[in-house]
């Protein structure tokens, strides 16, 4: 089998409050060195867990020093106005893509700043990553995504919720699922046979998850090769690099 480019739209560096694990820039290179990521959208957890601007001026930064990194900037919605004005000013900076993370920080979907980030995203034609990994969340994020004309990629979406997500990917056809949490045996080929390839993301949520747990569900998957090749790097140049 043919070694494909590989492309990841779902890794952070910096810390994990929750862990103690190792989950350092210098660590997330390696990472990607090793398994010859082409590209990654990334984001420095300073934004989530301290400061979103503090976080996105990492991220611009680091991004700058190795193009290998797409920058994905972040906000917290308990902020209020300065998360609607850092939003507004980072699309204006010119990231491309936001990530949000409402189970990590602890709001809630139906949170009115929500609504406002996704709204400046769509303006922007920039593409929002939403954690997801409970019941109802792929439900509610696909009905505010679909009021603000959004595009919206779940993240962390497992067999628990699976059958949600692919309900309402049917129905909201600017709604994208990333694969980290896609590990039973069957769920990308489901997916696939569902709605086709070309709504799924590769990403590994490294360094905090294992590369090689997300990367080879997909490289060994019961896919046709031009359906690996779009999961694992063609979407990813169509819905992150191009946004």
């Amino acid at each position: 089998m043919a070694e494909l480019a590989v492309r990841d739209a779902n890794t952070f560096f910096g810390f994990w409050t929750s862990r103690a694990i190792d989950v350092s820039l210098t660590t997330l290179s390696g990472i990607l060195d090793k398994h010859s990521v082409a590209r990654a959208a990334t984001l420095s957890s300073i934004g989530i867990f301290v400061d979103s601007r503090r976080g996105n001026d990492v991220t611009w930064q680091t991004a700058a020093a190795d193009p290998r990194f797409v920058p994905v900037g972040t906000v917290d919605p308990r902020a209020g106005l300065k998360c609607i004005e850092e939003i507004s000013e980072r699309a204006e900076q010119g990231f491309r893509s936001f990530a949000l993370f409402p189970e990590t920080q602890g709001w809630s979907l139906d949170h009115a700043c929500f609504a406002e980030i996704l709204r400046i995203a769509g303006e922007a034609k920039a593409t929002v990553m939403v954690e997801s990994e409970h019941q109802g969340g792929p439900t509610l994020i696909a009905r505010a995504a679909e009021r603000c004309n959004a595009r919206v990629i779940l993240a962390g979406v497992g067999y628990w919720n699976l059958g949600e997500a692919l309900v309402v990917m049917k129905a909201t056809p600017d709604v994208y699922l990333e694969t980290h949490q896609l590990t039973s045996a069957d769920g990308i080929e489901l997916v696939v046979e569902e709605l086709g390839s070309e709504r799924l993301l590769f990403g590994s949520r490294a360094p905090l998850r294992y590369f090689s747990s997300s990367y080879l569900r997909i490289r060994f998957a019961d896919l046709p090769a031009g359906d690996r090749a779009a999961i694992l790097g063609g979407n990813f140049e169509r819905v992150l690099e191009r946004a």
